[in-house]
């Protein structure tokens, strides 16, 4: 529906997509990201968009960006001519060289594959969105030397996307490149090491590690047990997965920023405190949630032997802190995490952000 929805909408212009991109650069660099993943796209209007911003000097982000195979926003109608081509696009700061297809949507709206039925529909399993085409179609991206990603939530899809990737390993072993699963919100707990064996970064996104109003509508439709496993990140880690971070923003989250989102990480609870006092999961320490917001994140991207540390020989993207956050965990102050604020933003030494 939405999508025929969107095929009567204009395509914005490639001008329109560069103010766009210089729009979101610059709340980005508020919150002191240098690097992103730009999750959701996949047309050539936005990769010359980015292109030409790069060429006039105004570009100060690293970008993947993703080429979508599944059409949710009615725009990328030659994923396949886009990826044949992406060697033009390519420049130093932008690499068009990750393929996704969105497999499922969340499990309460019926558009997940769940391994046990709904706890309050027995004979219904939910379903996937992708079809076995647009997965092999994914493999075949492996084969052009792409890095795969896949949204998946339910347990159902998620194992389905981990078989994907597996075939896709099998089928072209030179392609070593980690794959990625965006929000794997309920994995079952046999796949969780599956993770690490097939090289596969678990993408974890808010807002569905703590609780809100979306998660609580997931309450009657998967029943407590599998609620208490939501984003069961700590597992992941305990696993030796690569856990990186996705906003989500702006399709699922209000905000990009990332400091909310750190702060239910270390405590699993709403930092808007609407629901006072309910923790979902289990919390993971503040240095293992601060590598998942830095050098894990530029390992997924490949980045991490120039950025995703401070080191030496590495470029200068940094961030200069209102507070430590290590300071809050200390005190017991875990609450203000979510309201640090960036001062200054550098971007290969050069001052991108200053907070008046």
């Amino acid at each position: 529906g939405m999508t025929e929805v969107l095929k009567q909408v204009p395509k914005p212009t490639a001008g329109q997509y560069k103010q766009a991109i210089a729009e979101f650069q610059k709340v980005v660099h508020g919150f002191g990201i240098t690097a992103i993943t730009d999750a959701a796209g996949g047309n050539r209007e936005t990769l010359e968009a980015y292109n030409a911003l790069e060429a006039d000097g105004d570009l100060k982000l690293r970008v993947d960006y993703v080429i979508i195979l599944t059409d949710y926003a009615a725009d990328v109608l030659e994923p396949w001519e886009v990826i044949k081509d992406r060697a033009r696009y390519k420049t130093r700061l932008l690499n068009p060289g990750k393929a996704k297809v969105g497999a499922d949507g969340v499990p309460i709206s019926g558009a997940a594959l769940m391994l046990e039925p709904f706890s309050n529909d027995p004979d219904n399993y939910g379903k996937m969105t992708a079809t076995e085409e647009q997965f092999s179609q994914l493999v075949e991206a492996a084969g052009e030397g792409m890095q795969i990603m896949i949204h998946a939530m339910g347990d159902g899809t998620i194992r389905k996307a981990l078989d994907v990737i597996e075939e896709a390993r099998k089928k072209y072993p030179e392609n070593k490149q980690i794959a990625q699963i965006a929000h794997p919100g309920w994995p079952h707990p046999d796949d969780i090491p599956r993770f690490k064996t097939l090289n596969v970064a678990a993408d974890v996104s808010p807002p569905q590690y703590f609780w809100n109003p979306l998660s609580k509508g997931h309450v009657p439709v998967l029943g407590d047990e599998r609620m208490k496993r939501t984003y069961p990140i700590k597992e992941f880690l305990d696993n030796g997965v690569l856990v990186s971070y996705g906003s989500d923003w702006p399709a699922g989250t209000p905000s990009a920023n990332p400091w909310r989102a750190l702060e239910g990480m270390v405590t699993r609870m709403n930092p808007e405190g609407d629901y006072p006092g309910e923790v979902m999961g289990v919390p993971i320490s503040l240095e293992a949630a601060m590598k998942i917001f830095t050098i894990n994140g530029a390992i997924v991207m490949q980045n991490d032997k120039i950025t995703g540390s401070i080191e030496v020989g590495k470029y200068a993207d940094m961030v200069v802190l209102d507070s430590n956050p290590f300071e809050l965990m200390k005190s017991g102050q875990a609450h203000k995490i979510s309201d640090i604020n960036a001062v200054k933003t550098l971007f290969e030494g050069e001052v991108v952000f200053t907070r008046q």
